[in-house]
């Protein structure tokens, strides 16, 4: 596998676990000082935000690497420029109807998440006003998502990731700052707070365009001045063709989630909650999310740079180097998100009640131990789906996505009904277990790949993780013995020095760790620190 794969690879990794560190650690203050049951509002707004955003895009941003990545093979310069020039307009105008479409409707969603008759729970003018704050956003990420499929394209990950950052960083300090000063200085509203942090998506939008574009007048990327005659109709039918799978995609794990936010209080309510108690399990839920998506970061990385590699190679029928991609993401993945699954189920409540704190633990614990498991289908997800569209199989990536959304709402009404909360958890295994499966089959089938190649490292993988859990096991009964934040704060940190010392041990005697980095820079390393 190429140097420079790995290298973008680990850059936006690297990004995306700062962003996604960063995504839930910020919640904590911020639930600290607007309360758990304001804090569904910012979910209220999210999730219909990031379904719109993904539809004003239509999986352009994404399909644009794609695209980009093969005629940059080709050395068809102008078509990129006509794309682009194009593209951003097509984009900006669609933000913009998006924008107009959440603004104006916000009163109908917010009457659909609940019930204006019980005064239990959070009202419809308050979920309206928090969705209309969002939309604003709407106007500009869409032109922010094409200019980094853009680059992406080029297989520089470094501004992607430098922007993703700087993106996060502005994001979160003006929530915590905006937030403090309304709700603890100015004693206001928590809603007022609320609706200010889901308005930074577009201020956050608004800095990382700058990176961007600052990036762009930088770098010449060959297609100034590139002339030649263009179709414009077979360009676009190209890019849509490309664009529908990653719209899916893209909106899978929200989707999934969305699913959830949406049923939850209806279905609960109809068992006999009253709004108040179903929007503390939709809570709960929802901050759960934050945690788990953590470790999806490296697969969702890999897809993002997988997708303009497997399609070069594609294009110049290169079997070798694709099964050379397939079998490096797939065995990296494995080594991180595996044992992450199993540390988060046996020390579910350590994390939960370190990260939110001990008000909810038992339920926010159990919930977590149910959940755990979700982060190996969401990452195995998006490997399967980036190594499908670098095939051309598009239409099936959909087809799959479909299949497994149709499950997961079928199964989410009883599932929810009889388990509550962790009936979400258990309808999301069975709906993108369905599209996983169909998924590998069919990259089997058309690829001519054999997942069986992967045995060897999968196996050991495997023995890492039970030999880490076996001691792991422990520390999780204990902590049913302790109920204060400074206890499950300690065992957490107790488990993961525990978890992190043997699995690098065992990985280094095995050698899956050398899929991820070079033997002599570990030797290095350890020799630095008179390990070795």
């Amino acid at each position: 596998m190429s140097n420079s794969f790995l290298r973008g690879t680990f850059m936006l990794t690297i990004a995306s676990f700062i962003v996604k560190i960063f995504g839930f650690i910020y919640v904590i203050p911020f639930v600290a000082m607007v309360g758990e049951e304001k804090y569904i509002l910012f979910e209220y707004a999210y999730k219909p935000y990031i379904i719109l955003l993904s539809i004003a895009t239509l999986g352009i941003p994404s399909a644009v690497s794609k695209f980009v990545s093969k005629y940059k093979e080709k050395g068809e310069f102008h078509i990129i420029r006509a794309l682009m020039t194009s593209g951003s307009i097509a984009v900006t105008l669609m933000g913009i109807t998006s924008f107009l479409v959440l603004y104006l409707g916000a009163d109908t969603v917010a009457s659909w998440l609940v019930d204006p008759s019980d005064k239990t729970g959070n009202s419809v003018q308050d979920v309206a006003y928090v969705i209309r704050m969002v939309s604003y956003a709407l106007v500009i990420v869409p032109l922010l998502a094409m200019t980094r499929g853009f680059i992406q394209g080029y297989q520089e990950m470094g501004p992607t990731a430098i922007s993703q950052i700087i993106e996060q960083i502005v994001r979160i300090a003006i929530i915590l700052l905006g937030t403090y000063i309304i709700v603890v200085v100015m004693h206001g509203s928590p809603v007022k707070a609320v609706g200010l942090a889901t308005f930074t998506a577009f201020i956050s939008a608004v800095a990382a365009l700058i990176v961007i574009f600052w990036y762009l007048r930088k770098k010449d990327f060959g297609i100034k001045g590139a002339k030649g005659e263009v179709s414009y109709k077979k360009l676009y039918k190209e890019l849509v063709m490309y664009a529908i799978p990653f719209v899916f995609v893209g909106l899978a794990i929200p989707l999934f989630q969305s699913i959830d936010t949406f049923m939850i209080n209806n279905v609960l309510m109809n068992k006999g909650y009253n709004l108040g108690q179903a929007e503390l399990i939709n809570t709960l839920v929802a901050l759960i999310q934050k945690i788990i998506v953590i470790p999806v970061a490296l697969a969702t990385a890999f897809s993002v740079s997988l997708v303009a590699y497997v399609t070069k190679a594609h294009q110049g029928n290169r079997v070798d180097e694709i099964r050379s991609h397939i079998n490096q993401s797939f065995k990296v993945m494995m080594i991180f998100v595996l044992p992450s699954t199993a540390g988060m189920l046996i020390l579910s409540r350590p994390i939960y009640g370190s990260v939110f704190g001990t008000g909810y633990l038992e339920q926010g614990g159990a919930l977590m131990a149910w959940y755990a498991a979700s982060a190996l289908f969401y990452s195995m997800f998006s490997i399967t789906s980036a190594v499908l569209q670098g095939l051309d199989q598009q239409k099936w990536v959909v087809y799959s996505l479909l299949i497994g959304l149709v499950v997961k709402v079928i199964s989410n009404y009883p599932l929810i009904l009889i388990f509550d909360g962790e009936g979400t958890a258990i309808s999301t295994y069975v709906g993108f277990g369905v599209a996983i499966i169909i998924q590998m089959a069919l990259i089997q089938k058309v690829g001519k790949y054999k997942w069986s190649e992967n045995y060897i490292a999968l196996k050991n993988v495997i023995k890492q993780t039970l030999a880490m859990t076996a001691a792991l096991i422990p520390l999780g009964v204990i902590s049913y013995f302790f109920t204060s934040y400074i206890s499950q704060a300690i065992i957490l940190f107790v488990g993961l020095i525990i978890a992190g010392i043997i699995y690098f041990v065992l990985a280094y005697k095995n050698k899956t760790l050398f899929e991820v980095i070079s033997k002599n820079k570990v030797d290095g390393l350890l020799k630095k620190l008179k390990l070795a």
